[in-house]
């Protein structure tokens, strides 16, 4: 193995979590809760971070990881400003 990892790629992907069934047919919706999956690669040998220290699958309040741990899942939501 002779890369030395110093440059990575993150690749992210971000779910909005609605709850469809309560909303009036063409309502706009603003979400509070997110889902956030992320895997990162070295930019140079593609070599895929691994993940540990969170349990495998997927929880409602709490971060998880794949059961190949190449991603982690995090819980997510957005700041409220006052205007």
């Amino acid at each position: 193995m002779n890369c030395k990892h110093l440059k990575f790629i993150c690749h992210s992907r971000v779910g909005r979590m609605v709850e469809e069934h309560e909303l009036p047919i063409g309502s706009e919706v603003m979400p509070l809760d997110f889902k956030v999956d992320i895997k990162v690669n070295c930019a140079d040998c593609g070599g895929e971070l691994l993940f540990w220290g969170m349990p495998m699958g997927v929880h409602p309040t709490r971060p998880t990881i794949s059961a190949d741990q190449k991603e982690v899942r995090l819980n997510a939501g957005i700041e409220l400003k006052a205007r």
